[in-house]
């Protein structure tokens, strides 16, 4: 089973499991704060993002820049959106990359607040390192003019950079880069006519980004050697299209792609397609962890070179598959104060824990259809109380591919009752792996339901239907074929 995991947390009068987890630095704000504020920035911001707190309803309209506060301190200016929305925007470069802030939010100046523990809202965001990444294509090399080569790449930046600044950025001695927008934070870099020489050579690429806050990054580009007849690179695509491309130091004749001189083993139906130096080839699914790709001594350059003996490569797949474990076997019995419970998890920017509570009376109706792990009617037995999504990536130091111990207390997020079941569950897709791209902030608010469930939730547990049926997943992006490739959406769809 993958994308989920469950556990049952029993409220029992046994003596207490209790687990010793070092929790981290962000703030969840306590579902009572639900009654006053509708959604908050947290999670990842840019280091040019504001902060902004929405609130259920209008408010009074104080103009006060201290309606904030912030640690470490910030300087700006709050202003009124709207009556129900609250702005503040730090000054140009407060924000540091890298670092979390705790804000908090005067509530009882803006709001006739009756409890004194809610009159200052506390919450967290992080703003996200700067970071930049390229990412090469194969070089290209033309049957039009063999002697030259062109290089092209991606490169991407966490947050948006002006076309002029990177073309600054960007240098190639003896060359002018072409850079070409993709969108406000992804730019082709391109280099073209790159010359070939009589043996192979290394051409350095230099970012200088330390103008705009990124780290200096330079990188190696081998120029093959004008002449002769080798395969210079092998690289595996395990993408929603999964290929395979064998990157040749000349042209290849074009007929290379009808005579099955490219085979595959462990992947389903495969063709090839070449076009200048590259041979693509194409394939179903990977029916193993690795690849293996033949290459006949058949295969000629466009000028009729021979590549003279037969060539086999072996390629692994992804080295990291998303997963989460639980740090225990069997059940919880939490105490009075807390309810942690800790798991392991791997590959994972985040995940989302729901948790559904079989009541007291119902305990033993459930029981007469189910094991303690069983889901059979249990919408007739319990309801959905709590959903919320944790953050695995708020340390910028956290290696997300090694398996780490994380932990949450679920002791704010829900109202414990003795002699109640409830079933913990961890579920993850695509959008929250590493596989979903660099580290993203969309700057899209926290929302603060009483129980961080929505409307929709709500209505799904109000379904007179009594079987349970948990789906969080779009079959209609599901393809078996893909099912063990992480980079598909397949990959997180229950098996």
């Amino acid at each position: 089973m993958k994308g989920c995991l469950k556990a049952l947390v029993a409220m029992v009068a046994f003596l207490p499991l209790i687990f010793s987890c070092k929790q981290g630095k962000s703030i969840d704000p306590s579902a009572e704060f639900a009654a006053y504020v509708k959604a908050y920035t947290g999670g990842s911001i840019t280091s040019s993002s504001s902060v902004r707190v929405e609130f259920t309803s209008d408010m009074k309209q104080v103009e006060n820049a201290k309606l904030f506060s912030f640690s470490p301190s910030l300087k700006g200016s709050a202003r009124w959106i709207s009556p129900s929305v609250l702005e503040f925007t730090p000054d140009e470069g407060q924000l540091t990359p890298g670092k979390t802030y705790k804000a908090s939010l005067d509530l009882s100046a803006v709001a006739d607040v009756k409890k004194s523990e809610l009159k200052k809202f506390d919450f967290t965001f992080r703003v996200l390192p700067k970071t930049m990444t390229l990412e090469t294509s194969a070089l290209d090399i033309s049957a039009d003019d063999p002697s030259k080569a062109t290089f092209v790449s991606t490169l991407s930046f966490s947050e948006p950079v002006d076309e002029g600044a990177v073309a600054k950025m960007v240098s190639i001695k003896g060359y002018t880069p072409e850079i070409k927008a993709l969108g406000t934070t992804s730019y082709e870099v391109s280099v073209k006519d790159i010359a070939r020489k009589s043996s192979a050579y290394d051409l350095d690429l230099d970012i200088k980004g330390s103008s705009k806050g990124f780290k200096d990054q330079g990188y190696s580009i081998t120029i093959p050697a004008d002449g002769g007849f080798e395969i210079i690179d092998v690289i595996l695509n395990e993408g929603k299209d999964p290929y395979v491309d064998v990157i040749f130091s000349q042209p290849l004749d074009k007929s290379a792609e009808d005579k099955g001189f490219f085979t595959l083993q462990n992947v389903g139906r495969f063709y090839t397609d070449v076009e200048n130096n590259k041979a693509r080839v194409y394939f179903d699914t990977m029916t193993d962890d690795n690849v293996v790709v033949s290459v006949a001594s058949q295969v000629k350059a466009y000028d009729g070179t021979s590549l003279g003996q037969d060539l086999s490569y072996k390629l692994s797949g992804a080295a990291v598959k998303p997963h989460v474990s639980l740090a225990f076997s069997g059940n919880i019995l939490p105490d009075d104060a807390s309810l942690v419970v800790p798991f392991y998890a791997v590959g994972l920017r985040s995940v989302t824990v729901r948790v559904v509570k079989i009541y007291e009376d119902n305990v033993l109706m459930f029981l007469q259809d189910n094991d303690l792990g069983g889901s059979d009617g249990l919408r007739r037995s319990g309801r959905l109380v709590c959903k919320q999504t944790i953050r695995l990536d708020e340390d910028p130091d956290t290696d997300l591919t090694k398996s780490k111990l994380y932990s949450i207390d679920l002791s704010n997020l829900f109202k414990k009752e003795p002699g109640a079941i409830y079933r913990i569950r961890f579920t993850y897709t695509l959008d929250q792996s590493i596989y979903a791209g660099a580290q993203s902030s969309s700057d899209a608010l926290v929302a603060l339901e009483s129980n961080g469930l929505s409307s929709e939730d709500e209505l799904i547990w109000d379904n007179p239907y009594p079987y349970y049926y948990e789906s969080f997943y779009d079959w209609n992006e599901y393809n078996y074929n893909e099912s063990k490739n992480p980079q598909t959406p397949s990959y997180y769809v229950k098996s």
